[in-house]
């Protein structure tokens, strides 16, 4: 779908292992299709704490209870996704995904 809709192929796909894609489709594809690279899971693993940390940070700030957890990694990773991607870049990674900036 993602090589569908932006016309490029995937260089590489990263995971956590934490079973968001564990069908036997998938498992089958990515044997198929992709290498096994265990190198780049610490990126994942760090972009995953960068998440957490944060929420807890909001929760903790707002004097929320930790009900409210859900809500936070959601507003994080919407944020992140809005917010600039590389020090050295001034596009967002809607913008880099899609090639154009959002329009509200």
């Amino acid at each position: 779908m993602v090589e569908n809709e932006i016309g490029k192929k995937l260089k590489c796909l990263r995971s956590d292992n934490g079973g968001e894609f564990t069908s036997k489709e998938f498992n089958l594809f990515c044997e198929n299709h992709a290498a096994r690279t265990p190198q780049q899971n610490g990126m994942v693993e760090r972009r995953n704490r960068i998440v957490q940390e944060v929420a807890r940070t909001m929760l903790k700030e707002a004097k929320l209870s930790n009900g409210y957890w859900r809500e936070a990694i959601s507003t994080v990773v919407h944020t992140l996704n809005r917010g600039q991607l590389r020090v050295n870049s001034n596009k967002t990674p809607y913008e880099l995904w899609y090639g154009r900036t959002r329009t509200v």
